[in-house]
């Protein structure tokens, strides 16, 4: 996963489902690019379908804290991760 502004701590791995990051007031969005190995599986980010490898739509930031959620739901639509960014603007 990455994200267009900032820095995800601790670093993108598949095991861990929660990072945050710090960005600069002049930061009013930010995208998401998920990916995932399995090529039958569906990602959401923030409720709104993105193919993996592909790059999000914008996502609006708020002064201070702000929550964004990847969703990955398996092939058989039941089993799902979800993976929390906490973005902190400034």
């Amino acid at each position: 996963m990455i994200i267009t502004k900032g820095v995800l701590s601790p670093a993108f791995t598949p095991a861990t489902t929660s990072y945050t990051t710090t960005v600069n007031n002049s930061v009013t969005a930010v995208t998401i690019t998920p990916s995932t190995g399995d090529t039958t599986a569906t990602i959401t980010v923030n409720g709104t379908m993105v193919a993996s490898g592909t790059e999000s739509c914008d996502i609006p930031l708020s002064v201070g804290l702000n929550i964004i959620n990847t969703v990955v739901t398996a092939r058989d639509g039941i089993t799902t991760k979800t993976y929390t960014i906490i973005v902190i603007r400034a």
